[in-house]
């Protein structure tokens, strides 16, 4: 029943072009889709395949989008939304909510569900479980993504074989490990920062909030075949590289192999 693929990890950028080029040079990905839906949140996106996963680059465009008072809570652009694909998302959602998990947004589409639950129940971190309804092998590399669109396979992806870690930043992220061990029902582990959590093809890691930055995605790694080709990428297209991570979006972006 605990199951869960690291499928995608949205940025809200304020220059979605600007964060869409940097992806672009450092890591050689392209678009796979814009969702025009998002005008009704008040936003636009590019969603960029990485290997058979998904980084997502949002962008407000009025005030009164949730993603602008997200931005300004956050003091810019920063890492928005972690999604997890479940084999049955409905199960988890009744699960999740005898835990006391509230559920702010429920999508349900004829491929797809997606169930976004309130940031403070993650401790800060907006999370959404969903399922891709009516997939032969929900597993499978080349399983339909309703939000990457129909055609995500025939973009470009450059070098990148896929998303191996979120780094989830909070002031006791020993806490919110827990708190997520508990919702997820998955056991907390030794990670490479402190405490994380494994899934089925990636891992959570639970870092200490740096000052004024706010609770929420600070970091990626993404699996590449080569990294000093990547950070190389990253430097030539003029990106901050530090410790083995280029700042994209608000997010250190760090090529693993």
């Amino acid at each position: 029943m605990s199951e869960y693929r690291l499928r995608q990890v949205a940025l809200m950028a304020e220059d979605l072009g600007e964060v869409s080029r940097q992806l672009e040079q450092m890591f050689g990905v392209e678009v796979g889709f814009n969702d025009p839906s998002l005008v009704t949140w008040g936003l636009i996106n590019a969603v960029f395949p990485v290997g058979s996963d998904f980084i997502e680059v949002a962008q407000p465009t009025v005030d009164e989008a949730p993603g602008r008072r997200f931005m300004d809570k956050r003091g810019g652009d920063a890492g928005y939304m972690v999604i997890f694909q479940a084999e049955d998302a409905d199960a988890h959602r009744r699960r999740l909510e005898a835990k006391g998990a509230r559920v702010i947004e429920l999508l349900d589409y004829d491929d797809h569900v997606a169930v976004q639950f309130h940031p403070k129940d993650f401790g800060g971190t907006l999370t959404s479980i969903d399922e891709a309804r009516g997939a032969a092998d929900w597993l499978s590399a080349d399983c339909h993504w309703h939000p990457a669109g129909a055609d995500w396979m025939a973009a470009r992806n450059g070098d990148t074989l896929g998303i191996a870690a979120v780094a989830v930043q909070h002031p006791n992220p020993e806490a919110v490990a827990a708190r997520w061990s508990e919702l997820l029902e998955l056991p907390v582990s030794a990670g490479p920062n402190g405490p994380a959590i494994e899934v089925l093809d990636g891992r959570i890691d639970f870092v200490p909030a740096r000052g004024g930055a706010g609770d929420g995605v600070v970091g990626l790694e993404i699996r590449v075949p080569n990294v000093e080709a990547a950070l190389k990428r990253a430097r030539d297209a003029g990106l901050p590289v530090d410790n083995g991570a280029a700042m994209i979006g608000g997010v250190a972006f760090r090529p693993v192999t």
